[in-house]
């Protein structure tokens, strides 16, 4: 889905609960891929999720800064967001990927770091106008 070139273990791990072997998997994938925006988004993810609030914000600001100078998708910034409990955040990120058309949004319902929007109605009313079935 998400990571092809550098494996899904860090995902995993992120899921279990292994926050700190998540990072490390995931900086280990940023060595041998570069610090691509959406690697810096999810490990973003990961810091806010292991309460490394300030290093979670940084990467929002790396990404910030790559802006500048080329395109960086919204969804990027929806994984910070995420990690981060900022949920309005993550919505206002999450439309601008939807009108930019973001070809990653189509694994939306099963992606599990989308998993903490689904209750709300804001993501059901999304997935209406994708044309997914809720």
């Amino acid at each position: 889905m998400l990571f092809r070139n550098i494996g899904r273990l860090w995902l995993t791990y992120l899921e279990q609960g292994k926050v700190d072997a998540a990072i490390e998997e995931m900086q280990t994938g940023m060595k041998l891929s570069g610090s691509r925006p959406v690697l810096l988004a999810v490990l973003g993810n990961a810091f806010a999720r292991g309460n490394r609030t300030d290093e979670a914000k940084g990467m929002l600001s790396k990404l910030e800064e790559i802006a500048t100078t080329r395109h960086v998708a919204a969804l990027n910034r929806v994984y910070v967001h995420l990690g981060l409990s900022e949920f309005d955040e993550a919505f206002r990120w999450l439309e601008r990927a939807y009108l930019e058309r973001a070809g990653l949004l189509v694994h939306i319902k099963v992606e599990p770091l989308f998993a903490p929007l689904r209750s709300d109605p804001r993501y059901a009313d999304l997935l209406r106008r994708m044309g997914l079935p809720q």
